[in-house]
């Protein structure tokens, strides 16, 4: 050692080293912390949706079972030569609350986030599931019939088939709507739709289908005030489009929640077109019209960017 002191330059070199090594190490423990929080509130978000989609479907079977056991507690209908306005008032509540449930159960079931790269395979599994527990279900049903009849089980049966019906439903309306990359698309579906069910319930395989078993299997039944017994309201055809109109719209970013209130609201007015008027009417029209005109404003400014 021949005894110099170290210069300022090299001490001001020491100090910022030690400096940096210091930033270094906050920023990898923040980061660290960052994650381990991002992945905890992943985990929480996880549960909370677990926790929600139970309750979502619990509060369908407790509105399913009061409408089943319900309908044998209000005086029957059928077979009366004239509808009074209190019996159209009992099938009209009957029917929209029904609808309304099913929609509820659509809109906040294509709200579920899924990885792009694994949601093909998660679509198609849902809907093979949600078909194999529709089928099964209703088959037992009918197979009950044909045996000794037990009218809880067949309560519950359907009940587990609406269910699975629903989610088949969902998963073909997403696997449609992971194509939809332009506004255009979602508009088009629309139009379709409602023209294509107009053909099918009036000349199509539609109005044929309704007079068949085989319709239960691909419906929503409810249990109907005045009627004595649970009842097909809607077809899966509704549900898909249904589905894939909720999933276009947040594609897009517009306001899922008016959708929500305006396919509840046409549904309504269809259902009670059908029920008040001379015969009964398709209900895709009326949903398609009342999502094109709740979000005119979105498509128009979404087309005006795409021309940008």
């Amino acid at each position: 050692m021949d005894g110099t002191k170290p210069s300022f330059s090299t001490n001001q070199t020491v100090c910022f080293s030690l400096i940096n090594d210091v930033a270094k190490s906050l920023r990898s423990d923040i980061n660290m912390l960052k994650a381990q929080m991002s992945s905890h509130l992943t985990d929480n978000a996880v549960q909370r949706r677990r926790v929600l989609g139970a309750c979502v479907l619990l509060t369908y079977a407790l509105l399913y079972t009061c409408f089943a056991v319900g309908s044998s507690l209000v005086p029957v209908v059928v077979g009366k030569s004239a509808l009074s306005p209190g019996d159209k008032a009992w099938l009209a509540l009957s029917a929209i609350a029904g609808a309304f449930v099913a929609i509820y159960l659509i809109f906040f079931f294509t709200g579920i986030k899924l990885e792009w790269q694994t949601s093909w395979k998660r679509y198609g599994l849902l809907f093979i599931l949600g078909s194999a527990v529709d089928g099964i279900s209703n088959y037992l049903t009918h197979s009950s019939w044909l045996g000794v009849p037990n009218h809880a089980l067949i309560l519950v049966l359907t009940g587990v088939a609406n269910v699975g019906m629903l989610f088949a439903a969902v998963g073909i309306g997403l696997i449609v709507a992971q194509g939809m990359r332009q506004v255009n698309y979602l508009v088009m579906a629309a139009i379709v739709a409602a023209a294509t069910d107009i053909i099918s319930v009036f000349m199509g395989p539609t109005k044929h289908l309704i007079t068949t078993d085989a319709f239960a299997y691909l419906s929503f039944q409810w249990g109907i005030l005045g009627l004595g017994d649970i009842s097909p309201i809607i077809g899966m055809g509704d549900f898909i489009f249904l589905a894939l109109f909720f999933t276009g719209v947040r594609k897009f970013g517009w306001a899922a929640h008016k959708t929500l209130y305006a396919m509840c609201f046409a549904l309504a007015i269809g259902l009670l077109s059908t029920l008040y008027g001379p015969r009964a009417l398709p209900a895709l029209p009326f949903m398609a019209v009342a999502l094109l005109i709740t979000h005119v404003n979105d498509i128009k400014q979404a087309r005006v960017l795409q021309a940008a």
